[in-house]
């Protein structure tokens, strides 16, 4: 039970979205500018799940990769590290992070009314805001992005839940990012 390539290429993957997911929750909560407290607790416990997840994942195919080098080493060792990282995706990432990050997007997404009244202030202090009519049509296509979000499987791989998964996450962080910068908070 090796990792193969396709699935080194998708764990490269995975962090690279785990590091987006953790820029938007870092960028709401630096500029918390509608005061959210139940997004910003929530935002605070997926950036911290999300950077430890990240860091884990990153370290954990690094020490494959060396293992794998290794002329002598044991199938054991390799399988049971794999085994880690299957766990680290498919439990940590499926089955956490994603449900709560695509919950606090709904959520800051349902804040329409608190967003659009700080964007008025915002352009009152003279601050570079969209128009009026295209922070509505933004907002709306944030919400139908997320509003079309496929039933999400549970998967037993790395390889079938990455690529599965990606396009559902993808859509999630581009809400999340929409929802940001209708708010002057760029990612």
């Amino acid at each position: 039970m090796t990792l193969s390539v396709n699935e080194q290429v998708e764990l490269g993957s995975i962090i690279s979205d785990l590091y987006q997911i953790s820029r938007v929750c870092t960028t709401l909560l630096d500029e918390n500018l509608i005061q959210l407290s139940e997004q910003t607790s929530l935002s605070r416990a997926i950036r911290d799940n999300a950077q430890t997840l990240r860091d884990s994942l990153q370290t954990s195919v690094e020490q494959y990769k060396q293992l794998e080098r290794k002329p002598f080493i044991s199938e054991s060792d390799l399988f049971n590290l794999k085994k880690y990282i299957n766990t680290l995706v498919l439990t940590d990432y499926q089955q956490d992070i994603i449900p709560n990050f695509e919950e606090f997007t709904k959520q800051v997404l349902d804040k329409e009314d608190a967003i659009k009244k700080i964007v008025e202030k915002s352009r009152q202090t003279g601050a570079p805001i969209l128009a009026p009519t295209q922070i509505e049509k933004e907002l709306q296509d944030a919400k139908s992005e997320i509003a079309a979000l496929p039933k999400k499987g549970t998967f037993n791989d790395i390889s079938s839940f990455a690529s599965k998964a990606k396009p559902y996450v993808e859509k999630i962080i581009k809400g999340a990012k929409i929802a940001l910068t209708v708010l002057g908070m760029f990612v």
